[in-house]
């Protein structure tokens, strides 16, 4: 059995979020809000059980993505 890592990104939850707007027919500013933020803690909630590090505690790079690019 292979284990396998997943990383959401901004583009993929930006998706994700989209698409609830979109099937619950979202419209008002509040309700896309508490949207967002619902599906945010329930991320934190899988990456707490999966015993994933949390994005606040993840090594800084020690060059900036422009530097690399480089």
């Amino acid at each position: 059995m292979q284990t396998r890592k997943y990383e959401l990104t901004e583009k993929e939850y930006g998706m994700l979020t989209e698409a609830k707007l979109k099937k619950e027919n979202i419209s008002s500013e509040k309700e896309a809000n508490e949207t967002h933020y619902h599906i945010g803690k329930n991320i934190r909630k899988v990456i707490v059980k999966n015993s994933g590090t949390m994005p606040e505690k993840l090594p800084a790079p020690k060059k900036s993505l422009k530097e690399l690019e480089k």
